[in-house]
């Protein structure tokens, strides 16, 4: 059955199939599918797509191919087979009054062809072709040359989908430069840019551009039609205007899209191309700016507490040891002025014996000195700190320059470093300022 029969038909089986390697044949694909039924015609509708179509008589036989050849190696590739189910209507084909249907035998609508018929139905029409003086006349040639020129004229400010060939006035067009058209690049809808370049492999590598189609679009998030979009988000698939876009991304979220700044002919406006661009540097600066300050009152507030709680508890239960063992011979002395003047009681009287005992230099001062040993020791015992052990060896080696601790310390280390150095003895203090501020031990 020839193509011009099954133009004829008014219902015809179509299996599409996608992904087709643009160097088969019709007779390789009538050999790889006449085994399901009879084929009526093979068309191969786009080579650019790799799309084909074949035409089967019956239904059973269209569900069976697509059944057994969906998602299967066709010639080193996995094809996708679609089942469609292609009716002929009356009305008359746009695209072939215009001259512009590619479709041939194949399109589904009716080819408008000037028949005897239609002649003598246009010649009938009282309202349209009616005369002043009352007699009737055809149309004329120049009025249909003149509207088809002015159809022309419409149709080019309109781009035209090369897949679905849709008009698309109003949107995004995906002007493609691997993907040939008649004349130029193919332009596609962004639904169609989708479908088609996330098929594989190789159409994702094609050079693709987002461009306005129309200068009457509008923004998708606030859809004002007054505003024109300048913007175009490929992550987000959106046009924004310049205030929209600087709402939508400012989140870190949505920073890194990848933008395009779509620039129509007649739209020219400086002060929005300025913002837009400076809308990301106000955003970092303002983070920048509030962590600036925001760090020295995190660091400044603990050490001051630090100092406080250093200075209150620990020193006066440490600096009482340290002068009953260095100052000895001034605290006996003071002891013995009560004993003359007043009757003291049994309390600094033992104060005072056992202060004549350490001057007497008895076993009982060794024994004293001693227990204070045991003590330091005991101290350095129950911590298993770095730290601690670093401060021991220092206390128990003969260097006398100071001993600089690391300014990396945390609240923890520098409290611990600080209780160290006064049940050891050691002088220690807080220098430097900012970052470089660290604690500085010596004897």
């Amino acid at each position: 059955m020839t193509s011009s029969q099954w133009s004829s038909r008014e219902v015809s089986h179509v299996v599409k199939i996608e992904n087709v390697p643009s160097s088969i044949t019709d007779r390789q694909i009538s050999m790889a599918f006449r085994i399901y039924g009879p084929i009526v015609d093979i068309h191969n509708r786009s080579t650019a797509n790799e799309t084909a179509i074949v035409i089967f008589e019956q239904e059973q036989h269209a569900l069976r191919a697509v059944q057994r050849t969906n998602r299967s190696i066709f010639y080193g590739r996995k094809i996708k087979t679609i089942y469609r189910k292609s009716v002929k209507t009356g009305r008359i084909c746009a695209n072939y009054r215009r001259g512009r249907c590619q479709l041939g035998s194949h399109c589904k609508y009716v080819a408008f062809i000037h028949t005897i018929a239609t002649l003598t139905r246009i010649l009938a029409c009282r309202s349209l072709h009616q005369l002043p003086d009352g007699s009737f006349a055809p149309q004329s040639t120049a009025s249909d040359t003149n509207s088809a020129a002015s159809e022309t004229k419409s149709l080019d400010k309109v781009s035209q989908c090369f897949e679905c060939e849709k008009a698309i006035p109003h949107a995004v067009g995906v002007r493609c430069h691997s993907c040939q058209g008649d004349d130029k690049a193919a332009m596609y809808c962004v639904p169609c840019d989708l479908s088609i370049h996330s098929s594989c492999k190789a159409m994702q590598k094609h050079t693709r551009q987002y461009q306005m189609v129309s200068e009457q679009t509008f923004c998708n998030e606030c859809q004002i039609t007054t505003i024109t979009p300048t913007i175009w988000c490929g992550n987000c698939e959106a046009l924004y205007c310049s205030s929209c876009d600087s709402k939508a991304h400012q989140f870190k979220a949505t920073r890194n899209h990848k933008r395009e700044s779509l620039q129509a002919k007649t739209f020219e406006d400086p002060h929005k191309l300025k913002y837009v661009e400076t809308t990301p540097k106000l955003a970092l600066s303002s983070e920048s700016e509030s962590e600036i300050e925001e760090a020295p009152q995190v660091k400044e507030a603990p050490i001051v507490k630090k100092r406080q709680h250093v200075g209150t508890t620990p020193i006066h239960a440490l600096s009482s040891e340290s002068e009953s063992e260095i100052e000895e011979a001034p605290i006996v002395k003071m002891a013995k002025q009560p004993k003359v003047s007043k009757n003291s009681t049994h309390a600094p009287v033992k104060r005072t014996s056992e202060s004549e005992s350490v001057v007497e230099g008895g076993p009982k001062a060794k024994k004293a000195r001693n227990s204070s040993k045991s003590r330091l020791s005991k101290v350095s015992e129950n911590s298993t700190h770095t730290l601690v052990k670093r401060m021991e060896a220092y206390h128990a080696s003969s260097s006398t320059l100071p001993m600089h601790l690391s300014p990396s310390l945390n609240s923890f280390e520098r409290l611990l470093a600080h209780d160290c150095a006064e049940r050891l003895g050691l002088e220690h203090c807080s220098t430097g300022q900012g970052l470089d501020r660290h604690v500085v031990i010596s004897k």
